[in-house]
């Protein structure tokens, strides 16, 4: 059976579902995430519907430029990460804006981006 989480940003304008359960929260200790309360979930493009009115999500390009983080422009609120290569299998949900209970279960991986 798969399960799908439903998530928003804090003024409601940007809507994401997941399709599928992931397996793992990750944490992370880098700037980025340490400054935005980033906790993340892994998944692949195809399990994900962002739904979003134009020019509400923003993205943010760090360091390498490897990443594009998207904010809604309303609220603020970091909503997930993709990457800037063509046909990327993997993208990052801030997994804040899904109901804690669909997610208590998951256990929390802790990575040392500060190392990175």
């Amino acid at each position: 059976m798969t399960h799908s989480l439903v998530g928003q940003c804090h003024c409601g304008s940007v809507h994401i579902k997941l399709n599928r359960q992931p397996k793992e929260q990750v944490q992370c200790n880098c700037s980025l995430c340490s400054k935005t309360g980033w906790i993340g979930l892994f998944a692949n493009p195809a399990d994900v519907r962002i739904e979003a009115d134009a020019n509400i999500l923003q993205s943010y390009v760090q360091g390498e430029r490897m990443i594009a983080v998207w904010h809604c422009c309303k609220c603020g609120v970091t909503t997930h990460w993709t990457m800037r290569t063509e046909n990327a299998d993997i993208m990052g949900l801030n997994a804040r804006i899904f109901d804690s209970e669909g997610l208590k279960h998951l256990p929390t991986r802790h990575v040392d981006g500060a190392s990175f």
